[in-house]
């Protein structure tokens, strides 16, 4: 069986959703009618960029590969539904739910001047 390599989640991905907020966008460009925008997390998805990228996408277990159609779709009644972000593979949104809520408790203690209290070091004698 050949190596299969898929790409992980760029940085920039991540700070995008770090900075998405709950509700579904509305933006306004040159024109009175505004557009809807949300974000939409694919799988692996059955399209010829696989073998641009060096693995065919027939090389794919068949259970992660979703069809380019199906994606379409799923994202277009994601975004009916309001979902700010769409994962057309996701059976449950509670479990889209539930990382939300423990990002959104992690967030203020991620960054801070000092170290946790279980990491600092007693002060040691000289």
């Amino acid at each position: 069986m050949p190596e299969i390599r898929l790409r992980p989640a760029a940085a920039s991905d991540i700070r995008l959703l770090e900075r998405w907020d709950a509700q579904p966008h509305v933006i306004s460009a040159t024109t009175d009618d505004p557009a809807a925008v949300a974000a939409v997390l694919p799988g692996a998805t059955a399209t010829e960029f696989w073998g641009i990228a060096g693995t065919a996408v027939e090389h794919l277990p068949n259970e992660i590969v979703m069809r380019a159609e199906d994606l379409v779709d799923a994202a277009l009644a994601g975004l009916d539904q309001g979902e700010p972000i769409t994962i057309p593979s996701l059976p449950d949104a509670a479990d889209w739910n539930a990382y939300e809520a423990a990002r959104q408790t992690l967030m203020p203690n991620l960054s801070r001047s000092i170290p946790a209290p279980r990491y600092r070091v007693a002060a040691r004698a000289d």
